[in-house]
């Protein structure tokens, strides 16, 4: 099974501006570290980041669901169809 198309990067937006350039303020791993914005210089933690970004985040999310959904059931059909040959 090709799962390969089910990797997805989300773009989060600056919900200020809409720049995508953010700079982490002290680091990657922590929802409350912070984060500027390069554009508008918007200073936000990664959890409000997240949160602004929640529509997207959920659309991308719904798409690779879908997409999961019809991989694994053309994989079940050709397990079937080879099965039962």
């Amino acid at each position: 099974m090709n799962l390969d198309k089910l990797n997805r990067s989300v773009v989060l937006l600056c919900p200020t501006c809409g720049n995508t350039e953010m700079e982490s303020l002290n680091g990657p791993h922590d929802v409350s570290d912070l984060f500027k914005c390069n554009s508008c210089e918007l200073t936000m933690t990664k959890y409000e980041l997240l949160n602004s970004n929640q529509e997207n985040i959920n659309t991308n999310l719904d798409e690779m669901k879908k997409l999961a959904v019809k991989e694994i059931k053309s994989e079940l059909e050709k397990m079937l169809k080879k099965a039962f040959k």
